[in-house]
Order: C-alpha cells, then sequence, then structure tokens
C-alpha cells in the first residue's frame, strides 16, 4: 500500500505539473495580448492619440482594444478641431486688426490736423470735422461686421 500511495502522489504532482504548464501557455497568449492593451492604453493616456492598439482576435480584449482605439480618434479628432478652431480664431483677429488700424489711422490723422494747427479756417475745421465723423460711423459699421461674422465663425466652427 506505500508504494501505491507514493504513486499515486506522484502521478498527482505530476499531473498538478502538467496542468500549470499547459495552462500557463494557454494563458500566455492571452496574458500578452492584455499587456499589449494595457501599454497602448497607458501611450494614449500620457496624450499620444496618434497610437493604435493591434486589434488581433475577435474576443473581449479585441473589443475593448477596438474601443480605445475608437476613442482615441475621437479625441484626436476633437484636438484638430480645436487647432482650427484656435487657428480660425487667430487669423480673425490678426485681419480685424487689420482692417480697423486703417481708419483708425486717418481718423487720428484729421484730429492731430484741426487740433494742431490753429490758422485753420472754420471751413476747414469743419471739413476736417465731417471727414472725421464719417470715418467714424464706416469705423463703426466695420466693427458691426466684423462682429456679427466673428458670431458667425464661432457658430460653424462649434457644429
Amino acid at each position: 500500500m506505500g508504494i501505491k500511495v507514493q504513486l499515486i502522489i506522484v502521478l498527482i504532482i505530476l499531473a498538478l505539473i502538467i496542468f500549470l504548464m499547459v495552462f500557463f501557455l494557454l494563458t500566455r497568449r492571452v496574458m500578452a495580448y492584455m499587456m499589449n492593451i494595457l501599454q497602448g492604453a497607458c501611450t494614449m493616456a500620457d496624450g499620444d492619440f496618434s497610437h493604435r492598439i493591434d486589434v488581433r482576435y475577435h474576443d473581449e480584449f479585441s473589443s475593448i482594444a477596438d474601443s480605445i482605439n475608437r476613442m482615441a480618434d475621437t479625441v484626436e479628432a476633437m484636438k484638430q478641431k480645436e487647432q482650427e478652431a484656435e487657428e480660425t480664431k487667430n487669423e480673425l483677429i490678426t485681419n480685424v486688426a487689420h482692417d480697423l488700424r486703417t481708419p483708425l489711422t486717418s481718423i487720428i490723422g484729421y484730429i492731430d490736423i484741426v487740433n494742431n494747427m490753429p490758422d485753420l479756417s472754420e471751413k476747414q475745421r469743419s471739413e476736417y470735422l465731417k471727414i472725421t465723423w464719417e470715418k467714424a460711423r464706416k469705423l463703426e459699421k466695420l466693427i458691426n461686421e466684423h462682429v456679427q461674422l466673428h458670431k458667425n465663425q464661432l457658430w460653424r466652427i462649434c457644429q
């Protein structure tokens, strides 16, 4: 009976070792894939949304990898849209500043003439003030147009 018990124990230990080896070999592929998914998710969490995780199989882990990739696509598209909106805003501000600077410089010039030339006749002074008033009205119109244009562009960008 002693040898039979020892033999049974050895067979049980051998079966356990074989089971563990087979289990390790079978789960190694799944664990490697899980680590690949985790590394990809960490890369994206660090801000690299251009990185994609390989979708290798048709299982739950592949569904997770695909979902993470789609999330990265969405975030990347949102970042691109935000960058385009920022560029459009900066271009608009530059254009507005340029468009407003010209009539403003003209207004300042006419006011300087009126203020710094005491020998101007009343007719000339009146004419320069009239021109200044017209330029100021034109500037006001430009400002209103640019504000409306800016609102329309922002509305289009946000959609």
